[in-house]
């Protein structure tokens, strides 16, 4: 009740006040009210404006990740380095800085062919069974069992007989310039770390 007097008295007293308050309340109460809707309307412009600009991402992108990830080849190195007739062995050598996993690799002396696993390690080198004929015949490291494509050919070495199933196949490839070394009773030895021609293997 005491309250409600006092409002009375200075509506009777200070008339000019009240009125004078209550315009300025209304005036921040609108430019609160431009501001807002201005603020809305900016906010709007731009999300339009991106959803009209925005270009989607090519197929080859995760729209998770800001860059493209690339996976880059390993620095394994693996070759076949000695065919040893006497104990049934293929050595496969290894002249790179990782070692290099032998999972999913295969041997072929057609049409024999055997799958290998191992791990290589880096610098070194790994002997694997692999029995062939010291008189004639070609072994060839895949990388996979497609033995009939250039690209999955990674080492190869040849010897007797020149006609060998996958000769022409390492040709293709550029590992190897098609000539048989010369037959062995014992061994074949690589004399370079990538050999690609019977010049490049030594006999025993």
């Amino acid at each position: 009740m005491a309250d409600l007097e006092l409002v009375v008295l200075y509506q009777h007293r200070f008339p000019g006040i009240l009125s004078m308050t209550q315009g300025l309340i209304n005036r921040i109460t609108g430019i609160g009210i431009a501001i807002g809707t201005l603020t809305l309307v900016l906010l709007l412009a731009g999300i339009g404006g991106d959803l009209l600009t925005k270009k989607p991402l090519p197929d080859s992108v995760s729209p998770y990740a800001s860059t493209p990830v690339s996976q880059p080849a390993g620095s394994a190195i693996l070759a076949i380095s000695q065919v040893d007739f006497s104990e049934g062995i293929v050595e496969i050598v290894n002249l790179g800085t990782e070692d290099g996993t032998l999972s999913g690799y295969w041997l072929c002396n057609y049409p024999h062919y055997a799958a290998i696993s191992g791990v290589v390690p880096a610098s070194g080198s790994i002997s694997l069974p692999f029995k062939v004929d010291s008189s004639d015949g070609e072994v060839g490291m895949y990388s996979s069992n497609d033995f009939a494509s250039p690209d999955a050919i990674v080492s190869y070495v040849e010897w007797g007989d020149g006609s060998h199933k996958r000769s022409q196949i390492a040709v293709k490839a550029g590992i190897w310039d098609g000539a048989p070394v010369t037959a062995g009773e014992a061994r074949l030895t690589a004399t370079t770390g990538q050999p690609s021609s019977s010049a490049d293997w030594s006999t025993e």
